[in-house]
């Protein structure tokens, strides 16, 4: 916990002086919005961002700059009915300004935070179609 406040201090400060990082924003925003459609928080998409993140950024402060970010974006989204809508209409206006932001988007990446639940013989379901309709978003109106 005493980590994240470093880490929130290091990113407000970085924002401050440096400016924003976009493309560090801009992924954020991404993972932000796939997640925040569940209302409820599952531990095991934790694991999967951080996996992500490592992905992503090899140095260990930008790493959890952008845990800490996401997890921002997280809790406005939920704070706010139309959270999740405002993200999306971000990453458009944001894909639309510089659209070379397309290529920071990852499908495979953001299909890995899709939950699925088992049913009987080895069927596969989704648990939340949300987050299915966020990946079509994603794919037929900021991907043309």
């Amino acid at each position: 916990m005493k980590l994240d406040f470093i880490y929130k201090f290091i990113a407000n400060v970085q924002n401050t002086f440096l400016g924003t990082n976009n493309s560090l924003n801009y992924r954020a925003k991404l993972i932000a919005s796939m997640v925040a459609v569940l209302k409820d928080n599952k531990p095991e998409l934790d694991n999967i961002i951080r996996d992500i993140s490592n992905e992503i950024y090899k140095k260990k402060l930008q790493r959890e700059i952008f845990l800490v970010t996401i997890k921002d974006y997280i809790l406005i989204a939920r704070s706010d009915c139309l959270g999740v809508d405002k993200l999306l209409k971000d990453i458009l206006k944001l894909t639309k300004q510089n659209p070379k932001y397309i290529n920071k988007i990852n499908f495979v990446q953001l299909d890995k935070l899709i939950l699925r639940k088992h049913s009987k013989e080895n069927e596969i379901e989704i648990e939340n179609y949300a987050q299915i309709r966020v990946l079509e978003f994603l794919k037929n109106e900021v991907i043309k």
